[in-house]
Formats: structure tokens, C-alpha cells, sequence
């Protein structure tokens, strides 16, 4: 006689990216065990992978996890993990005082996705050409070593080129010419690109806590996924 089969609830969930309405499940046992292997090992591109796999296992309408914007999947990973084990983490946080490890309970449902006024994804490069750019995605970020080579993401990111008489889809240009595209551009024009990775979307929580040793109060800014997974 067949085992009965345990239903798992379903949520929703508004990505920061599109303002699209997504289902997901909790993620079960046996995700919740890839997900604890990847975190003992430390590896960044190894939690990654296991993130990513998590979530496309839960996610319960036709989306493409790939093409979601790195600020997207975390989002949504936390919000996955707090339906799953519970809103409150433990972070080991260091003391910027004395540097003693502090245990610091977050609430992730406290966790939002903050947008920088005047961001935009138009990009004016002179008067008569611009770039439409778009998010990495969270799928970029497990095969590109972004600090090794930050020119990759970035022509990855333009999804567009325009001038006055047209528009130009970088998907229907070679590699090549996308090189050569930015590298003709000058520093200003260059900075104008980097300001969009700098004030993109991006998961961000203040933690303020006093230290266990030397009593002097902290104020520290949480914002990468890894740093949930102490």
C-alpha cells in the first residue's frame, strides 16, 4: 500500500524586478539537504548553484529562473527560506569595535529590496546615442568571476544600443562587436554604465546590535545572499 502523500502550502510572491505575482512552495527535506552541504563548504559558486536549484524546484509557475535578475533570486530565496525554517536567522557578525563574533538574530521578513532614486536602465551616452541596459541575472553570477573580469557582466548587461535612426539588439551583434562598442567609449561615458551596477536593486537590511564583549553598540549593513548563510 502506497505511503499518503503530505501537501505542502503554496505562497505568493511580487519579484522587485517586474512587479510580477509568482507561487512558490516551501522547500522540503531532501532541498533543504543540498542546501546545508553547500553552506559547510563555503564555496560562494557552490551555494549559488544550490540556491538556484532550490528555487526552480519550488517555484510552481513557468518561470525562467535564469533570466531573473540576481536581485530577484534573493529575494525570493529568502522569502523561500522563511516560509521554510522560519523568519528568524542567526548571523555570526563581527564586532567593528573589537572585532568579537556576535551571534545576531534577523528577522527576514524584515528584508527588502531597495531601489536608488534615479536609477535607470536608459543610459545617454552623447546626444544622439544611448545603451538600454539589463540586470545580471543570478545564473551570470555562478560562470563570470565578476572581480576578474567586470568588462564580461558589463556587455552582458547591454541589452540595447540606439542612435537617431534606430534601435539595435545586442543579441543579433557578435561578442566581438560588443567589445568594441565599449571599449570606444571614454571614461565618462564608461562611469555612466558603472553608476548603473552601483545603485541597481539591491538586497539590503541594517542590523544594529551591541557587542557581547565590548558592549559598544554596531551598525552594520547586510547585503549579499552568502552573508545569511553563517
Amino acid at each position: 500500500m502506497a505511503l499518503p502523500t503530505i501537501s505542502t502550502p503554496t505562497y505568493t510572491l511580487k519579484l522587485p524586478s517586474s512587479g510580477e505575482i509568482i507561487k512558490y512552495r516551501p522547500f522540503l527535506v531532501k532541498e533543504e539537504k543540498v542546501l546545508l552541504m553547500a553552506a559547510e563548504s563555503g564555496d560562494e559558486k557552490e551555494i549559488a548553484i544550490a540556491v538556484n536549484s532550490i528555487i526552480k524546484n519550488c517555484v510552481k509557475d513557468e518561470v525562467d529562473t535564469d533570466s531573473l535578475a540576481v536581485f530577484d533570486i534573493e529575494y525570493l530565496f529568502l522569502n523561500l527560506r522563511s516560509k521554510s525554517i522560519g523568519e528568524s536567522v542567526k548571523l555570526i557578525i563581527p564586532c567593528e569595535h573589537c572585532e568579537n563574533e556576535c551571534k545576531v538574530s534577523v528577522n527576514l521578513s524584515d528584508i527588502n529590496v531597495e531601489k536608488t532614486e534615479g536609477h535607470n536602465k536608459k543610459i545617454q551616452l552623447t546626444d544622439s546615442i544611448g545603451v538600454i541596459m539589463k540586470y545580471p541575472t543570478f545564473k551570470a553570477t555562478e560562470t563570470i568571476d565578476i572581480d576578474k573580469d567586470p568588462l564580461k557582466i558589463i556587455n552582458m548587461c547591454i541589452d540595447q544600443v540606439y542612435d537617431s535612426k534606430s534601435v539595435y539588439n545586442t543579441k543579433d551583434s557578435s561578442e566581438e562587436e560588443l567589445v568594441e562598442f565599449v571599449d570606444s567609449l571614454n571614461q565618462e561615458q564608461f562611469k555612466k554604465i558603472q553608476e548603473f551596477f552601483e545603485t541597481m536593486p539591491k538586497l539590503r537590511k541594517e542590523v544594529d546590535f551591541k557587542c557581547s564583549k565590548c558592549e559598544k553598540e554596531n551598525n552594520v549593513v547586510v547585503d549579499r545572499l552568502q552573508d545569511f548563510f553563517e
